[in-house]
Formats: structure tokens, C-alpha cells, sequence
């Protein structure tokens, strides 16, 4: 495939320019959701970039501690902080857990504790909770997308490739520069499987937002969407260290779907106890 792309005589990594590419998308995004409140553009800067930080620290950390914990026997920055070999979990888990504080401190108080004020131009706390509602909600928008996009980037990395195929659909490595490293065998597009689950879950997401449903919820739904695609294609993921199984079949991954999946139905019930389309629309 293609690890390296060149754009206007330079060299980059495909990963690199997906990636700042996405981080535009989300300025764009953030500064004509929020053009009416008039919340400055260097907040949205800073929210982006604490927020890519801590997913690339997430997903070093998460493959460092769990999948190759050989670097942890001579620990330094270099091999902590590569960020060659990442899991998008570990991005996942850190990012829920980092962003409400983020957007508390960015959004949703001022430097003397006063609720920013909403269009509207009073300043009580309905205002204050549509901003935070919204945020989650584009956020999960952004991240399913990102998901979709980052997966393209590693097909053209050849990172997380897939079990051997034979069948029309099955994909084959030649480029001595990817990751991959058996060249020449067919073998399943699972990163092109997943990248279509990240744009589905993101078009899902987005039309529920453009109906009103779901408002400031569109992150549990993200975790039922993904938890259900992650387990799915993990099946077709042929890398060698898929975790220690459990129940003889289960990787870690699939493991943790299936927490997710828990996590996201209980909230989700607990959140729209009348009915789910009901609740939904409310």
C-alpha cells in the first residue's frame, strides 16, 4: 500500500496528513456549531489539540501496558512515546474519561466562573448545559469519522491487517515500507471493514443530530455502535497478539466490547426509562 505520501515535493506519513486532516475538520466543525455563541476560535484550537494529544497518549499507553509489555522492562520516552503500535481503545477510554473535564474548563466557565452565555444572551445554566450537550454530541460525530479515516490510514500502512483470504474482496502487500510482514499473501481488508463501520456509525450520528434526537446521549450510542463493530471485525484481524483470550475465543478486544457494550445498554435504559423512541425524541 501506502505508508508515505508525497504532497508539494515532501515526504509524509499517510497517518500524519490523515490525521491533520481531521484535525480541520473538527476546527470547521466546532467554529460553525458554536458561530452564534461566539466562543472564541482559540478555544476550539486548544480543545483539538488536548484532545488529539491525549488519544495518541491513550493509544501508546494502552498498547504499551497491555499488548508488547516487553518496553516496559527498559522504559524510556522514545519507546513509551513512539507511537508505533497504538490501540484505538486506549484513545477511546482515555479521551471519555479526559473530555469532560477539557470542555469544563474550556466551555463552559469562564475565567471568573460565570456560564458563557448562550445565543440568547442570558447566561444561566440551560445555555450552559445546550454547549456541553452539543460538544459531546459533535464530538462523537467527529470521532466515529476519525475512526473511518484513521482506518484508511492504516490499510495504507499496512498496520491491523486481516486474516488470510482468498476471496475477490482480499487485499495484497507489495510495499517493502509497510508494516505488514508477510508480502504477497491475499489477505482480509479488515481495516477497510472497520473504516466503513467508523462512516456508518458517523452518518448515523449525525442525522440523529440534525433530527434533535438523542440530545447531549450521541456518545452512548457510540459506544453501542462501535462495541458491536469492533467485535464484529475483530474476527477477521489476522496480527499476531490479539490479548490473552478469554473463554477460548474471546481477544481483548472483543473482551472489552463487550463491557462496552454493557456500559452503553445500562445507560441508555437508565437514560430513556419510558421507551427508547420516546426517549429518544425528548
Amino acid at each position: 500500500m501506502f505508508p508515505f505520501i508525497e504532497v508539494w515535493g515532501q515526504t509524509y506519513s499517510t497517518n500524519a496528513v490523515l490525521m491533520m486532516l481531521l484535525i480541520g475538520i473538527a476546527l470547521t466543525v466546532f467554529t460553525i456549531a458554536f458561530r452564534r455563541e461566539k466562543i472564541s476560535f482559540y478555544k476550539h484550537i486548544i480543545l483539538v489539540s488536548i484532545m488529539t494529544g491525549i488519544g495518541l497518549v491513550g493509544a501508546r499507553l494502552f498498547y504499551v501496558l497491555f499488548v508488547d509489555t516487553t518496553l516496559l522492562r527498559n522504559p524510556s520516552l522514545d519507546t513509551l512515546f513512539h507511537f508505533q503500535g497504538m490501540v484505538f481503545y486506549g484513545s477511546f477510554l482515555l479521551g471519555a474519561l479526559c473530555f469532560p473535564f477539557v470542555i469544563k474548563l474550556l466551555y463552559l466557565r469562564s475565567i471568573r466562573g460565570t456560564p458563557y452565555p448562550c445565543a440568547c444572551g442570558r447566561k444561566t445554566s440551560p445555555c450552559s448545559a445546550s454547549v456541553k450537550n452539543r460538544l459531546w454530541d459533535l464530538s462523537s460525530i467527529l470521532m466515529a469519522f476519525s475512526y473511518g479515516v484513521l482506518r484508511i490510514g492504516c490499510l495504507a500502512n499496512g498496520c491491523c491487517w486481516g486474516r488470510i483470504n482468498d476471496q475477490p474482496c482480499a487485499v495484497v502487500y507489495d510495499n517493502p515500507q509497510s508494516l505488514m510482514p508477510y508480502l504477497g499473501i491475499p489477505v482480509h481488508p479488515v481495516q477497510l471493514y472497520d473504516s466503513l463501520g467508523g462512516f456508518f456509525m458517523a452518518t448515523v450520528l449525525a442525522g440523529f443530530y440534525r433530527k434533535g434526537l438523542c440530545k447531549g446521549n450521541l456518545f452512548v450510542l457510540l459506544c453501542l455502535f462501535y462495541a458491536v463493530i469492533r467485535f464484529v471485525t475483530e474476527a477477521f484481524r489476522g496480527d499476531a497478539f490479539r490479548g490473552e483470550d478469554v473463554l477460548g475465543w474471546l481477544s481483548m478486544s472483543q473482551t472489552l466490547s463487550v463491557g462496552l457494550f454493557a456500559i452503553g445498554l445500562f445507560f441508555l435504559i437508565r437514560l430513556y426509562p419510558p421507551g427508547l423512541y420516546r426517549g429518544l425524541r425528548s
